[in-house]
């Protein structure tokens, strides 16, 4: 069976009990508190030396005993200014964000809730497609990048951390797991070229040993052939001839008579 739910009347807690409860409190949440009912407003700003702290240690407000406020209705008058729209906190002067228009602590900035993704970094990060993207409020923004590329899209951390716990349940399985499988498929990747590249390497060592050449590892053509950049790529046949020949000056390789070209 479940217990029976008691109900506290508010108006008989003992005012000590109540000041020592908010003195727990942020500042925004005690406002908070004291907005409940006038009986609970005036008992806990009778307490003038927990709301002087509040003013001068928490929201770093000098409030001189000559002023014609009560500490509370210095902290009122302050809220336009420092209440944060997402936590409602008064303690962290707030700044205007433009990108999501609204007034935002340094907490609640850098917090998962208010936090923002590119599409492209939600794909590669939390294994979605557009399919799994496309029901998320997504916010549009042009590409800080190229003024004429396609308008950059931003979702919500939080939407996106939502769609893809869905998608891996649905797959059976779990984002971390997916993780570690695109990290053996690049480490896989990397090993393959690794070792093309040292195949390479050895056949161009024996094709200008052929000739009468040694391999410069300085020589950027002979670089281009083996990690195979640039464009157009190189053949083994175009490295050994530019080689022989000197046509490309940045490759610079000694002959068996020790000419440079």
């Amino acid at each position: 069976m479940m217990a029976e739910i008691s109900h506290v009347d508010l108006t008989t807690v003992p005012p000590d009990i109540w000041h020592e409860l908010s003195s727990y409190l942020d500042t925004g949440d005690f406002v908070s508190l004291a907005a409940v009912n006038q009986s609970l407003r005036r008992t806990l700003t009778s307490n003038t030396q927990l709301l002087s702290f509040l003013l001068r240690h928490r929201m770093n407000i000098e409030w001189p005993s000559s002023s014609k406020r009560t500490p509370y209705e210095e902290i009122v008058f302050h809220i336009p200014n420092r209440r944060c729209s997402g936590c409602g906190g008064l303690e962290r002067i707030p700044s205007w964000d433009a990108f999501l228009k609204r007034k935002l602590c340094a907490d609640c900035r850098d917090g998962p809730r208010f936090r923002m993704i590119v599409s492209t970094k939600a794909k590669s990060e939390y294994k979605l497609d557009e399919n799994d993207l496309s029901p998320l409020k997504a916010t549009i923004l042009a590409n800080p990048h190229y003024r004429g590329g396609p308008p950059m899209r931003l979702y919500s951390v939080v939407d996106v951390m939502k769609a893809s716990k869905a998608k891996m349940a649905a797959k059976g399985t779990t984002l971390e797991e997916e993780r570690r499988k695109t990290q053996a498929r690049r480490e896989a990747l990397k090993r393959g070229r690794l070792a093309a590249m040292e195949k390479r390497r050895i056949a161009l060592i024996d094709a200008l040993a052929a000739v009468g050449l040694e391999l410069d590892d300085h020589c950027r053509s002979i670089s281009r052939f083996i990690e195979q950049t640039g464009r157009p790529k190189l053949t083994l046949e175009q490295t050994v001839q530019h080689a022989v020949h000197g046509h490309d000056f940045e490759c610079q390789i000694p002959t068996e008579d020790d000419e440079w070209y």
